[in-house]
């Protein structure tokens, strides 16, 4: 996923309504976007700055409305991983399909127009969410790319839309404080650390250990009811590490907590920056616990 302005591209948003009841601990680590505005789909007028968020399909009856949304990302995101997210509070008016498109925009809007050729300047579909109230949206499976986490473009703007899906739609919520759209900004700013037995080291006869790694990117699953993620990266992984653990540290934390296991080998060299092909893959999510919890109760 890219949010792409007129000279960086980066990638997917946190969105949430303004001055929301946020789940305990979350609103540290958000970003506030620095302006709201909304987009006519029939005569392309663009209202700048405004004050509150609308995403509206009324089946035809007057103009479909959208919501152009404008970030400033600061240089202490270096090293840091964003996630697109919408986040409700009971505050909000949810109706119709109660999904939404998200996509990039060549630029962000600056000033009211009355007409096109500026309008919103739509460029690439970044995926589809489904709102509720109160808490985040969720990700429509099989639309848009499979990872929906991003290394932070420190220092770069950013610009999105988010757009009403169906005939009728309906999603608002209050901005007065200029808080709606948000970006989450410290997923994986922790170190991570990996535990292997390669066949590259004493044919595998001694354990490798890999401090201060990486995750690139996450990727959501879901597979026979079971959700799982894949965690992208490009550390050392090689034959003889599959299934070895990978543990998170995070500030505040007595200790690390396992979040994966080795699972794919790809490359550990960035073949192609910006991108996560050919990478490694950690396999964790909901599925590993349960995995864990059944080994537990049955192999103890």
């Amino acid at each position: 996923m890219k949010f792409v302005t007129a000279t960086v591209a980066a990638a997917a948003l946190s969105v949430a309504s303004a001055a929301p009841t946020y789940p305990a601990g979350s609103s540290s680590n958000i970003l506030n976007p620095t302006t709201l505005s909304h987009y006519s789909t029939w005569g392309g007028a663009v209202d700048y700055a405004v004050s509150w968020g609308a995403v509206l399909k009324p089946n035809g009856k007057y103009t479909d409305t959208t919501t152009l949304v404008t970030f400033r990302v600061p240089a202490s995101t270096q090293g840091k991983t964003c996630e697109f997210g919408f986040y409700l509070d009971d505050s909000a008016t949810l109706g119709g399909s109660k999904q939404f498109d998200v996509f990039t925009s060549l630029a962000p809007a600056t000033v009211d127009t009355t007409t096109w050729p500026s309008g919103n300047l739509r460029d690439q579909h970044a995926g589809r969410m489904t709102a509720v109230k109160p808490g985040y949206a969720t990700w429509v499976d099989g639309i848009g790319p499979a990872s929906k986490t991003f290394p932070c473009p420190y220092g770069q703007t950013l610009a999105g839309e988010l757009v009403g899906v169906n005939d009728i739609d309906e999603i608002t919520w209050n901005g007065a404080s200029l808080e709606p759209p948000l970006i989450k900004s410290n997923l994986f700013k922790s170190c991570f650390q990996y535990l292997g037995y390669p066949e590259e080291i004493s044919k595998g006869e001694h354990p490798a250990i890999q401090n201060n790694a990486a995750i690139s990117a996450k990727g959501d699953y879901t597979l026979n009811g079971n959700q799982g993620c894949a965690l992208e990266a490009f550390n050392d992984l090689t034959p003889g590490q599959s299934g070895g653990p990978v543990w998170g540290f995070w500030p505040n934390e007595p200790g690390s907590s396992a979040v994966g296991v080795g699972s794919i080998i790809g490359s550990t060299n960035v073949a192609h920056p910006g991108s996560t092909r050919d990478d490694n893959d950690y396999g964790g999510g909901p599925a590993l616990l349960k995995l864990v919890n059944w080994a537990r109760a049955n192999r103890a």
